[in-house]
């Protein structure tokens, strides 16, 4: 139970097996099952490119009882590792080194399952490398370090973050993380290159409909209408006397137009 990510959900599923047992399986259980698709974003992308490789890997062909059911994050765990640790000794690389010795840490790095779905679940939905590094820091432990600047004699606490490694814990700060998404981003492409066609595709009819002040809009199969419009918003200071006192108040207007 101490290991479980959520300890009372666990806990009633051991007492519900373990009535299921004493009554040798005339026990009813009323626990709610939760069924999820396969990183939902990849699929779809899957099903408009008609991908079958893609498709396969996200569990969207037709299977047999008896096959293996296919886990993208863990299929795409360890190239993402080898490309992270092999990048120290990149000659692109080493003048980042110089500015930031903590990368040298990445060599012993070693993401697990749980790290990395995050990423790769929400990268279809255009998550940026800033994204991505805030899910990185919100999957691991934190800590502190006392960093001491002798040119100025100070003393600053530095957060970092504690990631598993091949040879123990790895201890990274936010640069290296940032590398780390950075990586990651374009890692995903390079393993997928169909996605990065469709992906550009889709960034570029977007950014035509801004120009054009056109709101992005598509039907449901159900014929229901989406829009995504934005309304621009502009604000106004104004000021004024109260007496001998000057105010200044903000005014907040919209715009007629996304």
């Amino acid at each position: 139970i101490e290991k479980a990510d959520q300890k009372l959900k666990f806990a009633a599923f051991c007492l519900a097996y373990k009535r299921y047992k004493e009554t040798n399986g005339d026990y009813e259980i009323k626990l709610p099952l939760f069924l999820d698709a396969t990183c939902n974003g990849l699929q779809h992308l899957a099903a408009l490119i008609l991908d079958h490789d893609l498709g396969s890997r996200v569990n969207l062909i037709k299977q047999k009882d008896s096959d293996k059911v296919s886990d993208i994050y863990k299929e795409i765990l360890d190239p993402i590792n080898k490309k992270i640790n092999d990048s120290i000794d990149s000659i692109e690389n080493r003048e980042k080194i110089i500015y930031n010795p903590n990368l040298l840490e990445l060599k012993n790095l070693k993401l697990n399952r749980k790290i990395i779905k995050p990423l790769i679940m929400t990268k279809p939905y255009n998550a940026t490398i800033e994204g991505m590094s805030r899910q990185l820091m919100e999957g691991v432990k934190e800590t502190k370090h006392t960093l001491v600047d002798c040119s100025k004699n100070l003393k600053k606490k530095t957060t970092y973050y504690i990631f598993p490694g091949h040879k123990g814990q790895v201890i990274l700060n936010k640069k290296s993380i940032f590398f780390i998404a950075n990586i990651i981003h374009k890692e995903v492409f390079i393993i997928f290159p169909e996605l990065k066609k469709v992906f550009d595709f889709l960034i570029k009819m977007a950014e035509i409909c801004v120009k054009a002040e056109i709101p992005l809009y598509w039907f449901t199969p159900h014929g229901v209408k989406i829009n995504q419009h934005y309304i621009k918003h502009f604000t106004k200071n104004i000021s004024f006397k109260l007496g001998k006192r000057s105010e200044t108040m903000v005014i907040a207007t919209n715009s007629a137009k996304g």
